[in-house]
């Protein structure tokens, strides 16, 4: 019986401390993290030159988790030397790593605009899937900020879409926007990404907004709205943040209960 740890991810990224007024520098790995706060999944995003090449290195490190998802076009749309995609790298990294299960697109609009051509991103999809079925393409749709009807037509390229509130005093209307976006793509899979910082607004997410988000995506998950619930990210899991430690102790409690009763 599937357990709703088994739908749980941690975003793994680094050097966050640069940007967003962050409490202190982080020095914890993703597979740390990972440990940390008990999630078996893991998204690796690049952001700026982070991950290094050659990938390899990493993806050994990541090998005890049970699916790991890796960007071919990372945060800002980053990918490697500013080529289209990462999606040869990734291909190859998938080749030795038979948990990688995904390949995703951050930040996939821009004020609404699309950064690739539906044509572009059914080739990447198309390609994942020939190169194996079990391979999806995921991108990032933020509640927030892309919710507009012209978007509907690249969504349906996608398999799985991530769903996220940007700015915390928008986490308000989370069951709103979330109910549009499934309008928006109603035979869509979905994941809600859940931020343990608010970026947006470069200052600590109140406690309660992340119990909120967390009450929510477990109500949404085992209904069947939602296939799974990401924290981002792993460079905060050593911080000291109360939210951290709230979705550690969260996790723990519920990580264990079955899917469905």
């Amino acid at each position: 019986m599937e357990k709703v740890k088994d739908r749980l991810w941690l975003w793994g990224q680094k050097n966050h401390h640069l940007h967003y007024h962050l409490p202190g520098e982080s020095k914890i790995e993703p597979v740390q993290a990972a440990r940390y706060l008990g999630t078996p999944n893991i998204l690796i995003v690049r952001y700026g030159d982070w991950p290094p090449l050659p990938y390899e290195p990493l993806a050994e490190s990541l090998r005890e988790l049970k699916q790991v998802v890796w960007s071919i076009a990372g945060a800002g749309g980053a990918t490697i030397n500013g080529q289209e995609s990462d999606l040869k790298e990734v291909l190859a990294l998938a080749q030795s790593f038979p948990n990688i299960t995904g390949a995703i697109m951050d930040d996939f609009f821009e004020e609404g605009k699309a950064r690739w051509t539906r044509e572009q991103v059914r080739g990447y999809r198309q390609t994942l899937h020939s190169f194996s079925p079990k391979i999806n393409l995921w991108c990032v749709l933020y509640l927030d900020r892309d919710l507009r009807d012209d978007i509907k037509a690249y969504l349906d390229e996608f398999d799985i879409i991530t769903l996220w509130t940007w700015r915390a005093r928008n986490l308000k209307a989370l069951e709103k926007n979330f109910h549009q976006a499934v309008a928006l793509a109603p035979r869509k899979r979905f994941v809600l990404g859940c931020y343990m910082w608010d970026y947006g607004d470069d200052q600590p997410l109140p406690l309660s907004e992340m119990e909120t988000q967390c009450e929510l995506g477990l109500r949404w998950l085992r209904s069947g709205l939602i296939e799974g619930l990401i924290f981002l990210a792993s460079c905060l899991c050593d911080l000291h943040l109360p939210t951290v430690a709230f979705a550690r102790e969260w996790v723990s409690q519920v990580g264990e209960k079955r899917l469905t009763d």
